[in-house]
């Protein structure tokens, strides 16, 4: 009789277990989550400080986002979506109000106060969705596999207009091709064509790197071609500089350059997690050199590294883990 109480005790902790799990799985806006989007463009607009438009380029641009804070809105509760084009993360603006409803995920649009249906993580094959768009698309197979050691469903749609390609969606995560906020909309999206591709780069929870889109070799890209005969500042060296580490990311090791002038007392190259606490201080000396960072200590996902001089943090940037 014992040994039947243990075993209905197992069994209802590892169904309680697998509910769990995949239960978290289809929460979307919360605020432990990060986004990089990449963008594609040979027709990238140019502008001066002043405003006027200057001309076409060719553009790889990426934006970071995250969930900020709650907004009330003809009473319903949504989640402020918070976006940043800088590498750094450090300026951030509002680019959209989302909410969820159980598997589905909204976005509201101030200007018809209305809000149009984004993700329906509920969704069986065979069934149709609308995109903002008005284009109609079918779910051609949905089947469930580990991410982060947790049940996920993958969604793979049909997609109908002009370029006739496959959206795929990951439940918790969003959608791949089309970004997280215009899932299935035909337009730059699917593919390189000649006007431009968009699509998910890198998603992050709790710091840790989940998802990478194999096509990439990096999470964040802002490679603007200048325009031809455009005037480009010259840029000055500066005292005490901390190049971006390379590869990134990287999976097996990669190296940090440095330049430390003379007279420094202390120079340090500090590592840590996006909770800010110090995993690694290493010593380093004057002069134009670099440091070598080994992936054995550290478990995938996104860190900073720091040149500290004499006490004194001179910059900051992120490398990721792979």
């Amino acid at each position: 009789m014992i040994m039947k109480h243990k075993l209905l005790i197992i069994f209802i902790f590892s169904i309680f277990t697998l509910f769990v799990n995949t239960s978290n799985a289809q929460s979307f806006l919360t605020q432990d989550k990060v986004w990089s989007d990449y963008y594609y463009s040979d027709y990238y607009n140019i502008y001066d400080e002043t405003g006027k438009f200057l001309g076409f380029t060719t553009a790889k641009v990426t934006t970071w986002h995250k969930v900020g804070a709650d907004s009330i809105i003809e009473m319903r509760l949504y989640k402020q979506i918070l976006s940043s084009k800088d590498s750094l993360m450090e300026k951030w603006y509002l680019e959209a109000l989302m909410r969820e409803e159980g598997d589905k995920v909204f976005r509201y649009y101030p200007i018809g106060k209305n809000e149009n249906l984004l993700y329906d993580f509920g969704m069986q094959p065979r069934d149709t969705i609308y995109d903002h768009d008005g284009y109609v698309s079918t779910v051609l197979k949905s089947v469930r596999d580990t991410i982060m050691d947790r049940s996920r469903k993958i969604y793979t749609f049909s997609k109908n207009g002009d370029n006739l390609v496959e959206e795929i969606w990951i439940e918790g995560i969003g959608a791949l091709r089309g970004g997280i906020f215009r899932p299935l909309n035909d337009f730059m999206t699917g593919g390189n064509y000649a006007i431009g591709y968009t699509g998910l780069i890198c998603f992050f929870e709790n710091g840790e790197l989940i998802y990478h889109n194999a096509d990439f070799d990096k999470c964040y890209y802002n490679d603007i071609k200048p325009l031809s005969g455009m005037n480009i500042s010259e840029i000055k060296a500066q005292a005490h500089a901390l190049s971006q580490n390379a590869p990134n990311p990287f999976s097996n090791q990669t190296e940090i350059k440095y330049f430390v002038e003379s007279g420094a007392k202390e120079a340090y190259i500090c590592i840590y997690d996006m909770q800010g606490k110090i995993l690694q201080k290493i010593s380093i000396v004057s002069g134009q050199n670099s440091v070598i960072i080994q992936d054995s200590t550290l478990v995938k996902g996104m860190y900073l590294y720091s040149l500290i001089i004499d006490g004194q943090e001179v910059d900051t940037k992120r490398m990721i883990i792979n």
